[in-house]
């Protein structure tokens, strides 16, 4: 299986977000198919009924056409910019990944057939005693505060102390937690995030 990527600054592109729901469907769904399919960004007419699940206006078309995301060939469109603009791989990088991937796992199973992969014995390869204080595999910029709440300028609201019998953080200027409760651990009436939770 090969995956499409969708950009994040496709969120907010003026090219993307000016498209109608149907071509914006029809765009990205074009992405998935052609990633899937390796057709490094063509679609033959025949393969549009995969790209939308009601009827394909032919507005839809043009309306990609001319948004520049695609062009109109002898047998169907091709996206325009496949490995460029639209950053997806090729069929040919796709097929050395795979064919990479194939030779090196090849090469793992030979080293395990011939005994020599010491992360599949079933003995230690060496005497060495390794304890659970070995560091050797920790990154170095790791500190000893992992996973503990980081109070500080960057992150003020774990800086206020917990008051209330539930686990939240109060803020003592708007008067409410991090759950949406007031001060006297009650929940607001209207608060969509919070109803039908009760003190």
């Amino acid at each position: 299986m090969t995956d499409a990527r969708l950009r994040g600054e496709w969120l907010t592109a003026a090219a993307h977000d000016g498209l109608t729901d149907a071509a914006y469907r029809v765009l990205h769904n074009a992405l998935m198919h052609c990633a899937e399919q390796g057709t490094d960004g063509a679609i033959a007419i025949r393969e549009l009924r995969f790209l939308y699940p009601g009827v394909l206006e032919p507005a839809i078309l043009d309306e990609l056409e001319h948004a520049g995301f695609w062009e109109r060939t002898a047998d169907g469109f091709q996206l325009v910019g496949w490995a460029t603009t639209l950053g997806q791989s090729t069929a040919e990088e796709v097929a050395t990944y795979r064919r990479n991937a194939r030779e090196r796992q090849q090469r793992r199973r030979e080293r395990v057939k011939q005994g020599l992969d010491a992360s599949n014995a079933s003995q230690p390869p060496s005497s060495e005693v390794i304890t659970r204080d070995d560091q050797r595999d920790v990154t170095t910029n790791v500190t000893g505060d992992v996973g503990k709440d980081r109070t500080g300028p960057d992150r003020p609201v774990l800086a206020i102390k917990k008051t209330r019998a539930h686990d939240c953080e109060f803020d003592p200027v708007s008067g409410y937690c991090g759950c949406g409760r007031r001060n006297d651990g009650l929940v607001p009436e209207g608060t969509p995030a919070n109803l039908g939770r009760t003190a």
